[in-house]
């Protein structure tokens, strides 16, 4: 993400969404009521013809639509000013944004603070691309990760066990490693990943990774050691050092850590809070550390006022914000507890 100019006077920013990542940042502070201005095409009708016509248009944006992994972001308003000679103000229209587009958003309330903080963290960090490849004798999972969360690509079960090691046998396994890794090559080449990881039991892992090799074209990959194969080691692989050290930008990281972290103190009595009503108590008191904060509570009119209030007073007085859009599991987690939560510096009754 890129921004182009900020005139905090009139209450616009201009931005540049230069991938997928910036799109879903975009949408969490995004809300209904703004002003987007975007180039888009309008279907225009004359007497006896229509035609689609490329233009430059201000909607009063009434919701938006992205899903995690999307490379699109659907915004739909009402259309407050457009050109001159064509008559669709006053109309539904729904711009769709994509990767490279240039935006500006002016929102008739102000930014404020955690809003703008977000965009400057979301210039600033390091856009990620993770393939992980996860085996074991009985399965092998990829998912492609990046900063707004994880996608399966692949699950299917294999059979790599061999008994006695007959040499029949190993000619079977090492056939059905080459079938898979063609099979992974083909997805490796359609995602482009920044990097890739390997994740499995320690002497299988390495077994699969010399039939692997050769098929991506000897790219350096990242060995994860993990107690198991497929989905599960997907999930393993995720909280190893090894990855947290290549990928410490990535959210859907820190969401999972925050959520174990988060259990953990509470059946261990320590203080921790939870609900809009008791956040506001413990702000009050300065008792807040760390505020942990779902996305769409800032998309709901009935709480966004108040929670962007705690999280202004939060940071004031010296806790840190974390705001939840990535990890789905995660999030699930966090609306459970009210949607907003917090590790606490003292216990408030």
């Amino acid at each position: 993400m890129k921004i182009l100019d900020a005139d905090y006077r009139s209450k616009s920013i201009k931005l540049r969404l230069d991938n997928e990542d910036d799109l879903w940042d975009f949408y969490n502070f995004l809300y209904k009521d703004d002003d987007l201005i975007g180039r888009t095409t309008r279907e225009i009708k004359t007497n006896d013809t229509s035609y689609r016509r490329s233009v430059t248009v201000r909607i009063k944006v009434e919701w938006a639509e992205m899903q995690p992994m999307s490379s699109r972001l659907r915004v739909h308003g009402i259309i407050t000013d457009c050109p001159d000679d064509i008559e669709i103000k006053g109309k539904h229209h729904t711009i769709n944004l994509d990767q490279g587009s240039i935006v500006t958003v002016v929102k008739e309330n102000s930014w404020n603070q955690p809003d703008i903080n977000r965009i400057k963290e979301a210039e600033k960090r390091t856009r990620i691309n993770l393939t992980i490849i996860s085996v074991d004798n009985e399965e092998v999972a990829v998912a492609k990760v990046t900063n707004s969360g994880m996608s399966i690509l692949m699950q299917k079960a294999i059979d790599l066990r061999v008994k006695g090691h007959p040499d029949s046998n190993e000619n079977k396994k090492k056939g059905v490693i080459t079938e898979v890794a063609e099979e992974i090559s083909k997805i490796v080449d359609g995602q482009k990943p920044d990097f890739i990881a390997l994740a499995g039991p320690s002497m299988l892992k390495n077994e699969f990774l010399e039939g692997l090799k050769p098929k991506l074209r000897n790219r350096e990959i990242i060995s994860v050691d993990t107690s198991y194969g497929g989905v599960a080691g997907i999930n393993e692989a995720l909280k190893r050092d090894t990855l947290n050290k290549a990928i410490k930008n990535l959210q859907v990281l820190e969401e999972i850590s925050i959520m174990e972290e988060f259990n953990a103190r509470i059946s261990k009595n320590l203080p921790v809070s939870y609900g809009i009503d008791n956040i506001e108590i413990a702000t009050n008191f300065r008792a807040i550390e760390y505020l942990f904060v779902l996305s769409s509570m800032l998309n709901d009119p009935l709480t966004r006022d108040r929670v962007i209030k705690v999280m202004d007073d939060v940071e004031k007085k010296g806790g840190n914000v974390k705001i939840f859009t990535s990890d789905i599991n995660a999030r699930a987690w966090l609306k459970s507890f009210g949607g907003i939560a917090a590790f606490l510096r003292f216990a408030v009754q």
